[in-house]
Parts: C-alpha cells; sequence; structure tokens
C-alpha cells in the first residue's frame, strides 16, 4: 500500500513523463530548420535561466543546507543525464521520427531498475518488477513494429538510455542526501553546458527557433517533477513511469502530424500494455 507521498511522486513522474514527451515532438519539428548541436544548448541554457531563480528560492524558503557532497552527485547526474543522455537522445530525433526514436531510449527502465536494488538497497517486489517488464515489452513492441530499421540510431538510443540510467540512480542518490529538487535539477542543467564547446559552432541562439526554445521550457519543468518525484517514491516506482514519455510521445506525434504517424494494431496493443503495466506499478 502507497503511502501519500508516494502517489504524489507518482503523479510527479507521470507528470514529467507528459513533458519530455512534449519536448521530444517540439524537438523534432524544431530540427526540420536547426541542427542538434543548436536544439541541445538552447535546452540546456533554458532549464539554467528557469531552474536557478527556483533553486535559490526553495533553498532559502526551506532552510536546506548546502551540501558539497550532494552538489558533486548532482553535478555528475546532470553530465551523464542532462548532458551526454539528452544529446544522444536529440541526436536519434535528427535521423527518426519522434515517435520511431522514442521506444529505443524505453529499455531505460530496466537498467535503472536493477542499478537501484543493485546500489540503492531499494525492494523489487513481484509487482514492481512484473509492471516494469510490461511497461519495457509494450514499448519494445511498439519499437518492433515502428518501420523505420535505422540500426545507428538505435545503437545511440541504446547508449543514451545507459547514460541516463547511470544518471538517474547518482540523481536519487543526491536527493536522499540532500532533499532540493530545484537544485539538484539546475546543478544538473550547469554540468550539461559543459558539452556546449564542443559544438559552439552550431549553436547560434541568435536564429530564433520557437520549438527549441519550447523543448527547453518543457523539460525544464518535466526535471523539476523528475527530482519530486525522487524525493518522495522509491527509483523502481519511479523510473518505469517516468520512461513512459514515449507512449505520450507516440500519441502526440499521431495527433500532430497524423500523415507521418501511424497507429496500426501493434502499436496498439503495445500502448495497452504499456498502461497495464503503469497500472501494476502504481496500484
Amino acid at each position: 500500500m502507497m503511502l501519500l507521498q508516494e502517489y504524489v511522486g507518482v503523479v510527479a513522474a507521470l507528470g514529467a513523463s507528459v513533458l519530455f514527451s512534449a519536448s521530444r515532438i517540439f524537438v523534432r519539428l524544431g530540427l526540420k530548420a536547426g541542427y542538434v548541436e543548436q536544439a541541445h544548448f538552447i535546452s540546456v541554457l533554458m532549464n539554467n535561466l528557469i531552474l536557478w531563480p527556483l533553486a535559490i528560492l526553495y533553498t532559502f524558503a526551506t532552510n536546506i543546507s548546502l551540501n558539497l557532497s550532494s552538489l558533486t552527485i548532482f553535478f555528475i547526474a546532470g553530465f551523464f543525464t542532462t548532458g551526454l543522455g539528452r544529446f544522444l537522445t536529440f541526436l536519434t530525433l535528427n535521423r527518426l521520427t519522434a515517435t520511431e526514436s522514442a521506444p529505443f531510449v524505453s529499455i531505460s527502465p530496466l537498467f535503472t531498475s536493477m542499478m537501484a536494488v543493485l546500489f540503492m538497497n531499494e525492494m523489487m517486489t513481484t509487482k514492481l518488477l512484473f509492471g516494469t517488464i510490461l511497461v519495457v515489452s509494450g514499448l519494445l513492441l511498439i519499437s518492433i513494429k515502428l518501420e523505420n530499421r535505422n540500426w545507428f540510431a538505435f545503437l545511440v538510443g541504446v547508449t543514451g538510455s545507459f547514460f541516463l540510467s547511470v544518471g538517474e540512480v547518482l540523481r536519487k542518490y543526491g536527493m536522499v542526501i540532500n532533499p532540493n529538487p530545484p537544485l539538484g535539477a539546475v546543478v544538473g542543467s550547469l554540468a550539461a553546458l559543459a558539452l556546449s564547446p564542443l559544438y559552439r559552432y552550431r549553436t547560434n541562439i541568435f536564429k530564433i527557433n520557437k520549438y527549441f526554445f519550447l523543448s527547453g521550457l518543457s523539460i525544464s519543468f518535466a526535471l523539476l517533477l523528475v527530482f519530486v518525484s525522487y524525493a518522495m517514491a522509491p527509483l523502481v516506482v519511479a523510473v518505469p513511469l517516468i520512461n513512459t514519455s514515449p507512449l505520450f510521445t507516440l500519441c502526440f506525434g499521431y495527433l500532430i502530424a497524423r500523415s507521418n504517424e501511424e497507429l496500426g494494431l501493434g502499436i496498439t496493443l503495445g500502448i495497452l500494455i504499456v498502461t497495464a503495466g503503469v497500472i501494476m506499478i502504481v496500484i
């Protein structure tokens, strides 16, 4: 039986999932007239502009003392997730449609859950395990039914998924030490700026691309909800729910661009399996 705070964590995780899926659609639309490097730079820049004021206000309002160990962990986590993981996710979006790329990073819950059990001493109940397997199986079924077979994009997506998983475990560990969601989110975003010199020749922010800015806005609040969910719920509960974003991406993609996205029988079955897995995790 979940406690009230765990239900808050569940709602936050699902909210983050919806916002992440919206950002994926925005990036895909923006890449028609922009670059991956520009998308990543603007996204990270928006994260810092939005989250730093929130982090400062929250820290003063709650009187939570700063902890050097947690700040270091948040920074390293951000390099893996907001930095490498997000950049590789955007790279897959440059080669595939939003719905085609979404399932390639959907195996993250398995990586993260295994690491949470091994390194965070979290309990993986039979119900949680079966729910996670359902979520991953449904997402993989969606992936198999998609027609575009770009194996380089698949490899990039899996690598990005692994980086995201490592970062998620570090984020949770940092929240255990210092439960400050806005601070955890913004320190990680600051770390991601370390990648910007690698592609500065394509990061012209003066060439306005509204979709990249909308993506950055969506991701900023998604990150905040991620850290709220980690503060309230176990990692093995939060991560599978956060990683249902491919499901929302598929639905949004179909609604926004029906001519490019298709919902067949196999994909619909995958959606139903994912939904069953989410219900099992939440109940």
